[in-house]
Formats: C-alpha cells, sequence, structure tokens
C-alpha cells in the first residue's frame, strides 16, 4: 500500500485498513479488529472497510499506558 512519488521518498497513507496498521503499529491484527469491535480505538467506516490512523492508536497509547514509577531517596542517601 506505501506507494513512492518522483523524488523516491516513501508515501504513507493516512488511513489504512487494519492488516497494514498491523506493520506500521505492531500492533496485531486480530487485536485491532478487536479494539475496534469493542470501540476502544477510533476507525472510519468506508463501504465494508474499516480504516484507521496513526493518531488512533498514539490516542490508544496515551489511554492504556503504564505509568512510571519514580524512587525517591532521602538526601541522606544521596550524601554517602
Amino acid at each position: 500500500m506505501t506507494q513512492k512519488n518522483k523524488t523516491k521518498e516513501p508515501i504513507i497513507p493516512v488511513l489504512m485498513p487494519a492488516k497494514l496498521m498491523s506493520k506500521i503499529s505492531g500492533i496485531g491484527e486480530n487485536t485491532l479488529r478487536k479494539l475496534m469491535d469493542s470501540g476502544e480505538i477510533e476507525y472510519l467506516p468506508v463501504g465494508n472497510r474499516r480504516l484507521l490512523c496513526l493518531e488512533a492508536i498514539y490516542d490508544y497509547y496515551q489511554r492504556h499506558k503504564t505509568p512510571v514509577k519514580v524512587t525517591i531517596l532521602p538526601l541522606a542517601d544521596l550524601n554517602d
């Protein structure tokens, strides 16, 4: 699906089916389809196809990422 223009730079489509998005995002095709079915990820229905955009993947990531746990040491421990 990735086309090349005359300058030989890859053109990445704005909207893509789950099969192509799975290759780009690293999320499995079936997982993407389940996320669309459950309403956890946005998609655009066009005919009988469901198209995804990268922003939908980024939004899903922001909502489900695991926060970093920061350990704060007392000042006495830093001087040792």
